[in-house]
């Protein structure tokens, strides 16, 4: 297992590559906040071309969020600040194939 981070800068989509690993994401938050402007800022994650809305940041009432989530594909991460980026913070780990059957069966 290894910590894992990422800052996604401003129309910068971020593309993580999963070769033999599961990603998993526990935090957003926005970066440096130089004016709080009351505007909603949405963070988006691409899937096998499907784009997903998980989660929605503001500078002024919430500017992080709490996930549990779990990617074994490659994914892009983008959001529509233009203000400033978003950091996202997890681990990575191996990902474990088991053979059929219960691994203690003879």
């Amino acid at each position: 297992m290894e910590f894992w981070s990422v800052e996604v800068e401003s129309g910068t989509p971020f593309k993580v590559r999963l070769e033999a690993e599961v990603l998993y994401i526990f935090q957003a938050s926005l970066g440096e906040v130089k004016k709080k402007k009351d505007e909603f800022i949405n963070l988006h994650i691409t899937v096998d071309a499907e784009k997903h809305l998980v989660g929605t940041l503001h500078p002024k009432r919430l500017p992080q969020v709490v996930y549990n989530l779990a990617f074994e594909k490659d994914i892009q991460i983008s959001h529509n600040w233009k203000n400033g980026s978003v950091h996202l913070f997890g681990f990575k780990t191996p990902r474990y194939r088991l053979k059929r059957g219960y691994p203690f069966h003879n």
